[in-house]
């Protein structure tokens, strides 16, 4: 009997540091998420934002270009894809605005003689509901 009461303090000191480790890992991973998700909508955007303007640059009232134009055309491009696909964190955000097939058909439209203002005009929608995807963290 004098052993079991002299073990229960020892344990409950146990537990409780074990339980208290436990929820701090706990809530040091749900921070580090969240960081990780803030930090790919930020660079989701800023990606999105200046190969937009590349792209609606490109297809403005100026016809000829240069192989260096047309080559920053299709790297911006090419690098906005990988931005809207290699999201780890935010991949279900992305989906629900369904941001791969409207990026590609905005940037169809544009390249099938839809006017660039329009263009800019849909990215402006896109980021939008980017930004209100990412302030959905905060909360």
């Amino acid at each position: 009997m004098k052993v079991v009461s002299a073990i229960w303090p020892i344990l409950g000191v146990l537990i409780g540091v074990l339980v208290g480790a436990y929820i701090a890992d706990r809530i040091q991973k749900k921070q580090a998420n969240s960081s990780s998700k803030k930090e790919e909508f930020r660079d989701l955007l800023t990606t999105l934002t200046q190969t937009a303007r590349t792209i609606a640059d490109f297809h403005g009232p100026n016809d000829s270009h240069s192989p260096e134009e047309e080559r920053a055309y299709y790297e911006a491009k090419e690098k906005a894809l990988i931005a809207i696909e290699n999201r780890l964190f935010i991949t279900t955000e992305i989906e629900k605005i369904n941001l791969r097939s409207r990026w590609i058909s905005a940037v169809h439209d544009v390249e099938n003689g839809g006017h660039s203002d329009e263009f800019r005009r849909t990215v402006r929608q896109i980021t939008r509901q980017i930004i209100s995807a990412g302030k959905q963290l905060i909360k």
